[in-house]
């Protein structure tokens, strides 16, 4: 059995409304206002990023051991090769096999 597909055009009753031109004069407006302009900006606390953990994002140095192949960055890792990881992918090589050592 074959099922007979309809199409339904789209008509002004079932698009969906168009945004109101007047929103994009508002930002006109307040900007005009100096007292408008303050209120709206953030405070520099308010968008810095919260602190992390100590250790979790830190990065430190290592040397790789023997040659293989980092999935995360795509690179071939020879053996003398120092480069950043941060704990938890130095934990992810180290599970995989003796790589890396802390430089």
């Amino acid at each position: 059995m074959t099922e007979a597909r309809t199409t339904v055009k789209k008509t002004a009753s079932t698009r969906k409304p168009a945004a109101p031109k007047s929103a994009a004069k508002k930002p006109a407006e307040e900007s005009a206002k100096p007292e408008a302009a303050e209120a709206v900006e953030p405070k520099a606390e308010e968008t810095a990023k919260p602190e992390t953990e100590p250790g979790q994002d830190a990065k430190f140095a290592v040397v790789a051991l023997r040659k293989f192949n980092d999935k995360r960055t795509g690179d071939l890792r020879k053996p003398g090769d120092v480069f950043e990881v941060t704990q938890e992918r130095f934990d992810e090589i180290l599970a995989a096999g003796e790589f890396v050592e802390k430089q």
